[in-house]
C-alpha cells in the first residue's frame, strides 16, 4: 500500500486508523527533537489505546481538552479522525516542535498548577490527563478545581497514570528502601525542563478518594500493561523476557499488582448552574 501523508489521510475516506498513526509517527520522527523516541519507546501503545478509546466513546462534536499533551499524538490522531473541537494545554517546553498544518486542534501554553484555565464554566465534554497526574506536585487541587469548573455536568475526565500498587513498587520499597522516585532526579529534571519526574505514584483507592473531593465519580477502571514499540534492549535475551512477560500480563489483567498502568474514566456529578 502506498503511504499517504497526514494531510491526504485527513481527507481520504478509506484511511484506516493504522494509516493515520503511521503518518503521525513519521511526522514526529522527522520534525521533533527527541519526542519520537519518547513516544516509540515508552508511550506509543498507551497513547494509541487512549486515542482509540476516546474515538469509540466520543462524538465528533465533543469539546475535548487534553492536558499535558506533548508530543501531541492524541490530539493529532483525534483531529485527523474528524474530531472538530480539540484543545491542548501544555507548559512552555524546550523540546517543542511545529505541528503539522493538517492537525486541526488549538493549543494553549499555560502552567496548569498556577493559572486559571482561559475557558468558560461548563464548556467541556471531556478532559484528558494521560501520564500527567503523577507529575503534579505544587497545586494539584488547583488543577482539579479548574477541571471541575470547566466540565459540563455529566462530563468526564479520562486519566492514565502508573499503578502505584504494582508489584515492582513493593519490591522497590522492600529491597531498595525507596518509596517513589528519586528526589534528586526529579529536581534535576525540573531544573532542566520545567517538568518533574515521578516522585509519587498512586493506588486506585487513593485516586478514587482524591477525585471524589472534586465531584468526580469513577465509573470505569482498567488495569493494563503496555509494550514498548522500539525499546533499546541490551540483548536478545532481555528482549525475549520482556516480550514474554508483556504477553502474560496482557492475558492476566485481573491480577492488578502486575499491571503497570491504571486507566480511569470519572464522571462530573456537579449540579447544573441555576
Amino acid at each position: 500500500m502506498t503511504t499517504l501523508n497526514a494531510a491526504e489521510h485527513a481527507g481520504t475516506a478509506g484511511a484506516t486508523p493504522e494509516d493515520v498513526v503511521r503518518d503521525i509517527l513519521a511526522y514526529i520522527k522527522a520534525q521533533s527533537r527527541g519526542a519520537y523516541g519518547y513516544v516509540a519507546q515508552e508511550q506509543f501503545e498507551r497513547l494509541y489505546y487512549s486515542a482509540r478509546y476516546i474515538e469509540s466513546r466520543g462524538r465528533k462534536s465533543d469539546a475535548i481538552l487534553d492536558i499535558g499533551s506533548h508530543p501531541y499524538f492524541v490530539p493529532a490522531y483525534l483531529s485527523l479522525r474528524g474530531f472538530e473541537n480539540v484543545l491542548t494545554v501544555e507548559i512552555p517546553r524546550r523540546d517543542d516542535y511545529a505541528r503539522s498544518p493538517s492537525w486541526k486542534f488549538r493549543s494553549i501554553t499555560l502552567d496548569i498548577e498556577e493559572s486559571r484555565f482561559p475557558l468558560p464554566d461548563d464548556s467541556l465534554d471531556l478532559v484528558v490527563l494521560f501520564e500527567v497526574f503523577e507529575h503534579l506536585y505544587r497545586r494539584p487541587n488547583q488543577v482539579f478545581r479548574e477541571i471541575c469548573r470547566i466540565l459540563k455536568p455529566g462530563g468526564r475526565v479520562m486519566i492514565s497514570t502508573p499503578n502505584g500498587a504494582r508489584l515492582s513498587s513493593y519490591a522497590r520499597a522492600v529491597f531498595r528502601q525507596q518509596f517513589g522516585g528519586s528526589l534528586h532526579e526529579a529536581s534535576a529534571c525540573f531544573e532542566s525542563s520545567g517538568i518533574y519526574t515521578h516522585l509519587r505514584e498512586y493506588s486506585l483507592a487513593e485516586l478514587r478518594d482524591y477525585l471524589g473531593h472534586f465531584d468526580l465519580v469513577v465509573e470505569e477502571v482498567k488495569f493494563q500493561s503496555f509494550r514498548h514499540l522500539e525499546y533499546p534492549y541490551e540483548n536478545a535475551l532481555a528482549k525475549g523476557f520482556d516480550l514474554a512477560f508483556s504477553w502474560i500480563k496482557k492475558r492476566l489483567t485481573a491480577i492488578h499488582i502486575i499491571q503497570t498502568n491504571i486507566f480511569i474514566v470519572a464522571r462530573c456529578t456537579k449540579k447544573p448552574a441555576a
